[in-house]
């Protein structure tokens, strides 16, 4: 007997009970594809949101260099980074001649500093989270955003030596797994360092307060 005639002879002589089993393996189809669809909307649904939050996080870089123009060099590339310095120290001349505003102009440096490197921080906890989670597309994109920060935002000369312990050693805020992936990705040794940038030495007693113990 064929496999197809005795299926058929269980179904008549079990209307009910292959009716039932036929309706089950339905649902469960059903609910599978349910679960899948909806599992890959809720998949880009996430993807979306972190290239909507990394594009605002490069929208928020661009704004800081237009809020603080007399700052813009913290924002540059390595390659364009000295040109802009100049222009920097330019825009500036009157107000370096004037202690009280070089100071000014130090410490607003420094707190630009931080932010950048913060949103760095961040973006490193994102990947390291889509890492752990498995979610392969948000790896790939939270990876070029992180390449996107440590071969040209962190490359920066003067971010180089405000991240440096032999420098404003902000590295000190960050936590250990963010110094070791920059320390992987960013130090090779001959990347060349800025320890005045257009404004000049910072005073003794900030380099005595940062200097590394």
């Amino acid at each position: 007997m064929s496999v197809f005639r005795r299926a058929w002879q269980l179904i008549r002589e079990h209307p009910v009970d292959t009716a039932s089993l036929i309706l089950s393996v339905s649902a469960l189809a059903v609910s599978l594809i349910t679960i899948s669809h909806e599992s890959l909307e809720h998949s880009d649904s996430l993807t979306s949101d972190v290239i909507r939050n990394a594009y605002s996080d490069f929208l928020t870089l661009c704004d800081l260099r237009a809020q603080y123009p007399k700052q813009s060099h913290i924002f540059e590339t390595p390659e364009n980074y000295e040109w802009n310095k100049a222009l920097v120290v330019q825009a500036t001349a009157t107000e370096l001649a004037n202690p009280e505003e070089r100071a000014r102009l130090q410490l607003e440096e420094a707190a630009l500093a931080q932010r950048t490197l913060a949103m760095f921080e961040h973006s490193y906890y994102q990947w390291q989270h889509a890492v752990e989670t498995a979610d392969r597309p948000r790896v790939e994109f939270l990876k070029a955003v992180l390449d996107y920060f440590t071969a040209r935002v962190l490359t920066n000369p003067r971010l180089l030596w405000y991240w440096s312990p032999a420098g404003a050693n902000l590295s000190e805020h960050y936590e250990t797994s963010t110094r070791e992936y920059y320390d992987k990705n960013v130090r090779p040794a001959g990347r060349p360092m800025d320890a005045y940038g257009p404004f000049g030495k910072a005073p003794m007693a900030y380099r005595a307060a940062v200097a590394k113990p």
